[in-house]
């Protein structure tokens, strides 16, 4: 029976994810590496399969990369993505609960709404991309 200890790499992977936002393990090494952090690819790739395991973090796809972000338990939220920018945004909005009841009682299935990602464009993208069209 293996022992998780609490290190100062685990600390500094989790503070990151506290963040909110999510990430590829190899952005969470980079990230931590350029902010002077002392982090280990290995240890990076274990505790995010630990915590996944342990349901912390939500797993998806996206552009053929794993990526992860903190499941929130306390509410129904989502996820953003500008198909353009590549920056993500929570989406946190009641409708969100209601799309979820409507799931459960119209289709008999429970989604997880902290796993969801909807891709579409930014309002600073788009503004950027009607401004250009204007020139």
């Amino acid at each position: 029976m293996s022992r998780q200890y609490n290190t100062e790499q685990r600390n500094n992977i989790d503070a990151l994810l506290e963040e909110g936002n999510d990430y590829s393990c190899d952005e969470i090494v980079s990230i931590l590496k350029a902010r002077g952090k002392e982090v280990g690819v290995a240890t990076v790739y274990r505790h995010v399969k630990m915590l996944t395991e342990k349901g912390i973090l939500n797993s998806y796809y996206v552009g053929g990369k794993v990526r992860y972000k903190l499941a929130r338990k306390d509410r129904d939220t989502a996820t953003l993505k500008c198909t353009k920018c590549g920056r993500s945004f929570v989406l946190d909005c009641i409708d969100l609960l209601n799309f979820k009841h409507h799931i459960k009682s119209h289709h008999n299935f429970t989604i997880d709404t902290n796993s969801l990602i909807f891709y579409g464009v930014c309002d600073e993208c788009l503004c950027k991309e009607v401004k250009y069209e204007e020139e």
